[in-house]
């Protein structure tokens, strides 16, 4: 049964990175989230109230080189000029929804590298503010002589100044890894319905 394997440490160290991954999102959740509230309530208070003139705006802005790569269609812009709307907004600085353009409707319906695609395309001035709570989580007291956290404090300067990010090979063998093992677990889970429906 699923429940064994918590006695294997390889698979308890692979939920634990799990869990991590999910703390962190949920952390990006409320900075970006914070972010874009605060963006769009200062739009609404500096634009006029048309649509064109907003789209005008956010063109500029967009981080992106290649400007035919903004995907205008996945957010509502009937709902731009909205007080609290702002996710409308932070739409316009993913990648590709695909067919969950309906399902992300606020942060907390937004997956990891949709938050993360709002913090590396939104203009300087909006995401400033999380990579200084991202450095500060990381200067700690408790946390900052640690060579991990350096680190980690080096790539987020990195990121904020250069505007992309480097996938080392480590992480995307860790993802490939945490894949599988997902892969695993739900055929395990599968099984043991299958067991206990019987």
């Amino acid at each position: 049964m699923a429940h064994s394997r918590l006695s294997d440490p390889e698979h308890r160290n692979w939920i634990t990175v799990g869990r991590a991954v999910q703390v962190t999102r949920n952390d990006l959740e409320t900075i970006i989230r914070n972010a874009a509230d605060k963006y769009h309530t200062s739009l609404l208070a500096t634009l006029s109230n048309n649509v064109h003139a907003w789209k005008s705006h956010f063109s500029k802005p967009h981080r992106s080189t290649d400007k035919r790569k903004i995907f205008w269609s996945y957010s509502d812009n009937t709902q731009w000029l909205t007080v609290g709307a702002s996710w409308e907004i932070a739409k316009i600085f993913m990648a590709p929804l695909g067919p969950r353009k309906l399902d992300v409707v606020n942060a907390k319906t937004t997956d990891i590298s949709g938050l993360l695609n709002v913090l590396e395309w939104s203009p300087r001035g909006t995401n400033v503010k999380a990579f200084g709570s991202l450095t500060s989580l990381h200067q700690d007291p408790e946390l900052y002589h640690d060579k991990d956290v350096q680190d980690a404090i080096n790539k987020l300067s990195s990121l904020l100044n250069n505007g992309f990010a480097v996938i080392e090979e480590k992480g995307l063998e860790v993802l490939a890894q945490l894949q599988h093992e997902l892969g695993q677990d739900i055929n395990i889970l599968k099984s043991d319905m299958t067991f206990w429906k019987d």
